[in-house]
């Protein structure tokens, strides 16, 4: 009797990883993943750079409009490595 129960427990315990069935039958005993607070604050961070990028952008147009420049002569210059500066600007 003892060796039966054995065999039957044996039998529930086995899974596609540690016997030949195959992982279709292992059924839903998944375990659910958990997001960590690193991958979360990645994800964030991802999700802003390029709102932060469109900002920066849609900034550097206006400032191109404002003061009467040409908006794709402005981008050509910015990608060209001489971008718009408005008069009176003081970079350092």
């Amino acid at each position: 009797m003892q060796d039966q129960l054995q065999a039957l427990q044996d039998q529930l315990n086995r899974n596609s990883k540690n016997s030949s069935k195959p992982p279709s039958s292992d059924g839903l005993k998944k375990t659910p993943r958990t997001k960590s607070h690193e991958v979360a604050g990645q994800q964030e961070e991802q999700r802003t750079g390029g709102a932060d990028m469109f900002c920066s952008i849609r900034g550097y147009i206006s400032a191109v409009r404002k003061n009467g420049g040409r908006m794709f002569d402005a981008i050509q210059d910015a990608l060209r490595g001489d971008p718009f500066m408005p008069s009176g600007c003081v970079c350092e």
